[in-house]
């Protein structure tokens, strides 16, 4: 059986090292972080369950891991989060797999999901290939398609990728192991890039359209939420849908227990909203509670 080295950080990375963990000997993952109010460290979604699974974990400067994985045969890697030197690719005999949550060459790079949500696309998937020194640029083994649904949010689809990548890669991994497999090169048409999202990538800015804001919404559940501001105070917007109705931008209005807000074309009806300091809830339970309308 060839022995695997598993490279991974977030919950997303669990589904695939779950399924071939009775290959994997080792998992390289980012140090514990501190987390929460006591700021105590606390280990990464892939240490926990490689810790359940009685697997040796380790978080190697970039200059140790060629040294960690010497003796494997193979590398597995899903959203490690840092990039792999290119001693270490050059150090595993069948190479590093890359489990990406985009159908290449489209979006390459940290994340996938997000600007895809963010560009509107109808279509994303999963493709497997192997990491070469550029960004996301090695040749693919294997892909699958699926739609993206209207109200799909970042969250949602980043779990739904990370089940179907993991059962891809055990689908193909023998295959490639045992030569019957051969990696294809990408194509150089279609590429396009996916620059980490950062936060202000994520503030609600109502002169835009409400199908815009929309997909801003849903592109940044997986990063702690979008945002506005509403009479100077932080709002966090969790859920929201695009609509017809015409009102100036930044505008808020009740209509029954629907809360919306113009936008630059049409209104987002806010669903589910969270204050600075408070709790996510609905947002005509907030909106309750404001009688001045003024949107930042």
């Amino acid at each position: 059986m060839t022995s695997i080295a598993f490279f991974g950080t977030p919950k997303a990375a669990v589904p695939t090292l779950e399924a071939v963990a009775d290959q994997v000997e080792l998992v390289v993952t980012r140090p514990d972080k501190a987390k929460g109010r006591s700021s105590r460290p606390e280990p990464s979604p892939v240490k926990s369950a490689a810790t359940r699974l009685g697997i040796p974990v380790f978080h190697p400067r970039r200059d140790e891991i060629a040294r960690v994985i010497a003796g494997v045969e193979a590398a597995v890697v899903v959203a490690y989060g840092r990039i792999i030197p290119e001693e270490a690719l050059e150090a595993v005999p069948f190479g590093f797999l890359n489990v990406h949550f985009s159908l290449l060459p489209r979006w390459r790079g940290a994340a996938p999901v997000e600007r895809a949500l963010l560009a509107g696309d109808e279509e994303t998937g999963v493709t497997i290939m192997r990491l070469d020194a550029g960004l996301d640029t090695g040749p693919t083994l294997a892909s699958t398609r699926r739609a993206v649904d209207a109200d799909t949010d970042a969250e949602q689809l980043t779990a739904e990728l990370a089940e179907t990548g993991a059962r891809l890669l055990h689908e193909i991994l023998d295959d490639y192991l045992l030569g019957r497999l051969e990696p294809v090169p990408q194509s150089e048409e279609g590429v396009t890039y996916a620059p980490r999202m950062e936060r202000e990538d994520s503030r609600l800015v109502f002169t835009e359209g409400a199908v815009q804001l929309d997909r801003i919404v849903r592109a940044s559940t997986s990063r702690g939420g979008a945002y506005t501001y509403v009479d100077g105070l932080l709002l966090k917007v969790w859920k929201a849908r695009p609509t017809g109705r015409t009102l100036e931008p930044g505008q808020i209005l009740r209509d029954g227990r629907r809360v919306l807000v113009g936008a630059g074309t049409g209104a987002l009806e806010l669903l589910e909203v969270q204050p600075a300091g408070k709790r996510r809830m609905a947002a005509d339970a907030w909106a309750r509670g404001h009688k001045t309308v003024t949107v930042t």
